[in-house]
């Protein structure tokens, strides 16, 4: 036995391989149940997932689904049910199914979906159903309160929708999504959990005990649910149609073969042949079949995580199922002869091995293979099987006959009489067998005929027959026992003759070589082939008989397809129903092409559906069907105008309009005037008149003054709609008829006659210069009077001038007609109080009673002068002297010293000041009005005097800074920054007494204000900015090493200068190297001991005897100090130059070669003893070094190899100290080029 295995080896579910032939079962993620409703018999509804979790139905009807069969419900009881189950309550949740709703809205209202709520407290259930607009409504409880969302689209129109609801877990509370057709629509968060249920899933009505009523009237097909939400796009591919198949190939290969003597044919049952299984992990036998001889298909209802599928291969039928009499198991895997998928039928032969007279049949999915053989020494034996519809397979046939050519084999394949396809086998001799279609016996032609030795090749299809021996006895299918000897066999019959054989190729499952243990997966959508796209899949039109090349078989005008999906009409008649009608027809015009309907009345209109297709030609689906408002038989058997046209006297007049109004619509009447009103028909047919009434529209006017003259609409005897006839404005009121607003002031010339009594052709009739229409409709006044109000003010100066309420005598109510403010007083008549001195206008005027007031008159009243603010100039307003018994008419009558507020000021400085008297704090500053003004010298109006964003009250009490001096410390920082941005002391301009102002370290230097030494070099800010001129910010200004309070304090070097000598060596480099950064040229010239400094004049005398070349490493300064002073105890002279490069920061030397020369060099004349000037360093480019310093020279013996940037590239460069004429100096060499040149050393 091989097994090839299909191994799911990631920790997940792999629902993305499910195959399914008949497209029922498609791509499932975490499937808890899945309905298809396939089942299309019984009360039974099976879950197909496996789970076992079926349902049965209560009073709903099979019907055709989205996909082969669904559940239908009739709105009036219909529903089914599914037991509850505990995988139903999970955390995480998908419900899809698809729905179809034959209510239009609003009757579609309630109609329930899918339900899991109780009426008793809503359980945190789940239902969907349809709402009143057609919408699909999802509603979620917590218990006690319903959240509901709806989707956009109307679901109630009659077509299949795919409906989905999501419910999404979190801890925080679930959020529910609800997709149609694979698009989401709506969401909804909740601030909940949906726990525990335990209601049983409801299909097609409401649960609830109050709305059990709510049942749909519609279909339902395909419910799946998932304990997982389905991703948008994964919803998509659950909706889309297509079935997936797991598909292994390409591990079998097929050898070549003997297509005459059949040898390599895979056979079932004896030892030499073999039998292919599939099966789970759990050993369940799959579905699978061969396709194409190198593929096997695997049916996959599901593919658990970390689950294998098994290929098994048994050779020889050791291994097989058998029964104890031989005969093997087979397993149905179609719908055959009742079975379901995948039972066992036992008593069938084994399959046997048989060297001649054997065939095999298989259906076009490959599902089942039929094999038929000789047996016995008769010709009677044979096989009968009652092939349904459903089962109604193709068979191809290639035979060959090895000998006698020429020969008749027998009847062996023919059609029936009918035209249907069948199988026949018959013998010579004795009875011959006979097919029968129930008692009627059906002959055969042709026989198969072969004149030589060739292959032929037959098609035909097994039809529902019955197959009898002409014996008189009628057997229906299944096995039979021979009438004469033998035993129980399914047996081909050919020739009695021993020397008659036949071979049978190409529908027998090959043999194959060998089947590799490896697995190779692939998902493929598969789509059966539509040659002709009618959609009728290529095996469909098999199985109907319909042609496969064409769309439209027997030329109706309706594709194949159609006939047999949609319209149920036969793809091969085009008058199915024969009532010689053809089905397009019928189609077309909603007649029905299954019922003689030819004597019926579709439309009834009085005329039958024969007579409007064969006589009339009229449209039996509408009662006029010209659309001229005649009934077609009105027009055939009344006005005998023609049903089909509207206008049968082409006279441009409607033939509805004609008979209507007494005109004859069978001859060209246009150009009469029936009603002799100057209007010819014509023109009255245009305008809508009646031809026969010459004042149509009974206002007084004939038609033909109104069109002709007045311009009116004769069909309408008020044209402008202003609720005055035509006939009255033109002869009553002298108004324009086609106008309503005749005198365009805003008024209808029917309100203005009819309503407000005024003159439709005067627009503003009291002359105040306000339209009527605006004085009713906007300023509500009287457009009859000019001063609606009477205060001596007309309407138009109110509302344009002075602003002031045209309908109200004293608009500001200071108890003064406006007209009196403005012509008597000169007060402002929307201001009270126009001086604004506390007292209304009308007190001043009037008089306000103050009996103790000096000013007082006989009657106790006070009268002061509106307009002024203090009518006696002596600074006190008139209300304070009133309200103090002042007179407030003299100026040398003032109240007593009076402070009203305590503040220390008196009233009378508060009135000149301005600040409040009877407000201790006028500016709320927290500082009292006495005690600014007196004090501190602070505005009393101004909470912040000096504009520092500190009030005077913090400044004064709190922060002790100066309230009239924005920046207290004069370091031009705002006091407000020091507080509040930089924290420093605005009262100090340097708070950390360094030396620097707070302002230049935060603006200038960015230094810490409250920090003496920023950078904590120990120089204090102050210092390092104007002493040393350092950065304040870093202790180390130059970079070299030192920080800036040694080089000051210690070194005395410049803190500013990384090299304060100028010899190319860092103030740091030559510390650590104990060299002088003071000093230029130096060097060490050792005696005994002692190491001295000494600087050289040239020219110089060195003697040299013999050349040495020393190399100083790092890490080897004490060594090469020692050698030197070796050399220098033998006699020999040596100067050493220190090296140029940069001492590494932990002071370690590189590499560096020193060369001694061997010859001996004669000492020159000595000059007088003279002191040079140290040459200043330089720094050049090589290529700048055009003059050449001469050739006479002194070299060193000092050599260094590195690299230098020469034109922007890396250049090796040799550098080797030498004395010439001008002085000491670099001599560098481009060991590229062997350029040579001269630096300042």
């Amino acid at each position: 036995r091989n097994n090839v295995t299909i191994t799911n080896p990631n920790n997940e579910d792999l629902i993305d391989y499910q195959v399914k032939i008949d497209l029922n079962n498609i791509t499932d993620y975490n499937l808890v149940g899945s309905w298809h409703f396939n089942e299309n018999s019984g009360s039974k509804i099976v879950d197909s997932s496996g789970k076992g979790y079926d349902g049965s139905k209560v009073g709903a009807s099979w019907s055709t689904g989205v996909e082969g069969s669904g559940l239908s419900f009739d709105g009036s009881g219909d529903y089914a049910t599914i037991p509850h189950q505990s995988s139903f309550n999970s955390d995480n949740q998908t419900v899809a199914f698809w729905m179809l709703e034959n209510l239009p809205a609003p009757l579609s209202a309630g109609k329930g979906l899918i339900d899991r709520m109780s009426d008793v407290s809503y359980d945190r259930g789940l239902s969907l159903h349809v709402d009143f607009n057609g919408s699909v409504c999802l509603i979620t409880t917590d218990g006690i309160t319903a959240n509901a969302i709806f989707s956009q689209s109307d679901v109630s129109d009659g077509e299949w929708h795919y409906v989905v609801a999501v419910k999404e877990f979190d801890i925080t509370g679930d959020t529910y999504y609800l997709y149609i057709d694979g698009e989401l629509e709506n969401s909804l968060k909740v601030s909940y959990n949906h726990l525990q249920n335990t209601d049983d899933i409801n299909i097609g009505r409401i649960s609830s005990i109050s709305l059990s009523s709510r049942y749909l009237d519609g279909k339902i097909d395909e419910i799946k649910i998932y304990n997982q939400v389905l991703t948008p796009n994964q919803i998509k591919e659950q909706m889309a149609i297509g079935a997936k198949k797991l598909l292994v190939k390409s591990e079998i290969t097929q050898p070549e073969y003997d297509s005459y003597n059949c040898d390599n044919f895979y056979k079932f049952g004896s030892y030499s042949w073999e039998d292919i299984r599939v099966v789970n992990s759990s050993n369940v036998l799959l579905n699978h079949w061969i396709e194409n001889d190198e593929s096997i298909w695997v049916e996959v209802p599901f593919l658990a995580a970390n689950s294998d599928i098994i290929l098994q291969i048994y050779y020889g039928n050791s291994s097989a199922s058998t029964t104890s009499d031989g005969k093997a198991t087979f397993l149905a895997y179609d719908d055959f002869e009742g079975y379901t998928d995948g039972q066992s039928i036992d008593g069938i032969n084994g399959w046997v091995d048989q060297s001649q007279n054997y065939a095999a049949i298989e259906d076009i999915a490959g599902n089942m293979v039929l094999e038929v053989e000789r047996a016995g020494s008769t010709d009677r034996d044979y096989i009968a099987y009652d092939w349904n519809v459903e089962c109604e397979v193709n068979v191809h046939f290639d035979l060959y006959p090895d000998y006698r050519s020429g020969q008749y084999i027998g009847y062996l394949l023919g059609y029936e009489s009918d035209g249907t396809n069948v199988v026949f086998v018959k013998g010579e001799g004795g009875n011959d067998w006979k097919w029968y279609d129930n008692t009627v016996l059906h002959y055969f032609t042709p026989s198969m005929y072969w004149s030589d030795d060739q292959w032929k090749t037959y098609d035909f299809i097994l039809g529902d027959n019955t197959l009898r021996c002409d014996d008189g006895a009628l057997h229906t299918g299944g096995l039979r026992d021979s009438y004469s000897t033998g035993i129980d066999k399914w047996a081909w019959q050919a020739h009695a003759d021993s020397f008659t054989r036949f071979y049978v190729d190409n529908i027998i499952i090959r043999k194959y070589a060998s089947i590799e243990p490896t697995t190779l997966i692939d998902v493929q959508e598969v789509k059966e082939p539509d040659s002709d796209n009618d959609y009728l899949y290529d095996s469909e039109e098999i199985i109907y008989g319909t042609n496969a090349t064409n769309p439209d078989t027997d030329t109706d005008g309706l594709l194949d397809g159609w006939e047999v999906k949609i319209y149920g009409t036969n793809p091969l008649s085009n008058d199915t129903d024969g009532d010689l009608m053809p089905d397009k027809y019928e189609v077309d015009y909603g007649l029905d092409p299954l019922i003689d309907d030819t004597g019926l009345d579709k439309d009834g209109d009085g005329l039958t559906n024969f007579e409007e297709f064969d006589v009339y030609y009229t449209n039996p689906n509408s009662g006029d069907t010209d659309a001229d408002l005649l009934n077609d038989y009105y027009e055939i058997n009344n006005s005998t105008t023609n049903p089909l046209s509207n206008d049968t006297d082409t006279d441009g007049m409607g033939d509805y309009y004609e008979d209507y109004y007494g005109l004859n619509p069978l001859v060209n009447d246009t150009a009469d005037d029936l009603d002799i009103d100057l209007l010819i028909n014509i023109v009255e047919y245009n305008y809508g008149t009646d031809p026969s009434n010459n004042d149509s529209d009974a206002d007084g006017l004939m038609d033909g003054q109104e069109v002709l003259t007045y311009f009116t609409d004769p069909t309408q005897n008020d044209t402008d709609y202003d609720e005055l006839t035509d006939f009255d404005e033109i002869f009553t009121y002298f108004t324009n008829a086609t106008s309503d607003d005749t005198d365009g002031d805003l008024l209808q010339d029917g309100e203005e006659v009819l309503v407000y009594l005024l003159d439709p052709l005067d627009d503003d009739m009291d002359n105040d210069s306000l339209l009527d229409g605006e004085e009713i409709l906007v300023y509500f006044t009287n457009p009859q009077s000019n001063d609606t109000d009477g205060d001596l003010l007309d309407d138009y100066m109110e509302i344009t001038f002075w602003f002031s309420n045209p309908n109200n005598t004293d608009t500001d109510y200071d108890n003064l007609l406006d007209g009196d403010e403005v012509l008597v007083y000169l007060t402002d008549l929307i201001n009270p109080d126009t001086d604004n001195d506390s007292l209304l206008d009308g007190e001043e005027i009037l008089g306000i009673y103050a009996p103790s007031n000096p000013s007082a008159n006989a009657t106790g009243y006070v009268h002061t002068n509106p307009t002024l603010y203090d009518t006696d100039g002596d600074l006190y307003n008139d209300w304070v002297e009133i309200a103090n018994d002042a007179d407030p008419n003299d100026a040398l009558s003032v109240p007593n010293n009076i402070d009203s507020d305590g503040d220390g000021l008196l009233d009378l400085e508060e009135f000149a000041l301005g600040t409040d008297p009877f407000d201790s704090d006028t500016d709320g500053d927290g500082v009292g009005d006495g005690s600014e003004v007196n004090t501190y010298n602070t505005n009393p109006l101004d909470d912040d005097t000096d504009d520092d964003f500190v009030s005077d009250y913090l400044e004064i009490f709190t922060h002790h800074t100066n309230p009239l001096n924005p920046d207290t410390d004069s370091d031009n920082l705002n006091d407000y920054m020091e507080l509040y941005v930089y924290k420093t002391n605005p009262s100090a301009p340097d708070s950390d007494y360094d030396g620097l102002d707070d302002f230049d370290e935060v603006i200038i230097y960015y230094s810490d204000p409250l920090d003496p030494d920023t950078d904590d070099d120990g120089l204090l800010d102050g210092q390092e900015v104007e002493l040393y001129h350092t950065n304040p910010n870093l202790d180390d200004s130059d970079q070299d090493g030192l920080m800036d309070y040694e080089e000051v304090n210690t070194y005395f070097t410049d803190p500013s200068n990384p090299d304060s000598d100028g010899d190319g060596y860092s103030d740091g480099d030559e510390v650590a190297a104990g060299t002088n950064p003071l000093r230029k040229f130096e060097f060490h010239i050792i005696f005994g001991r002692y190491l001295l400094p000494f600087y050289i004049v040239p020219p110089v005398v060195i003697i040299i005897v013999f050349s040495v070349k020393l190399t100083i490493k790092r890490k080897q300064e004490k060594r090469v100090k020692e050698k030197l002073h070796e050399l220098m105890d033998s006699g020999y002279s040596f100067n050493f130059e220190e090296k140029k490069e940069k001492i590494a920061q932990e002071g370690l030397f590189d590499t560096k070669e020193l060369e001694l020369p061997t010859e001996e060099i004669t000492k020159p004349p000595e000059p007088e003893p003279q002191v040079k000037a140290k040459p200043k360093p330089t720094k050049k480019l090589a290529s700048r070094h055009a003059q050449q310093p001469p050739d006479e020279e002194l070299s060193f013996g000092i050599t260094q190899m590195t690299t230098a940037f020469i034109n922007g590239r890396p250049v090796q460069i040799k550098k080797s100290l030498v004395m010439t004429k001008s002085g000491m100096k670099w001599k560098v060499t481009n060991l590229e080029t062997n350029e040579t040149w001269y630096e300042d050393q």
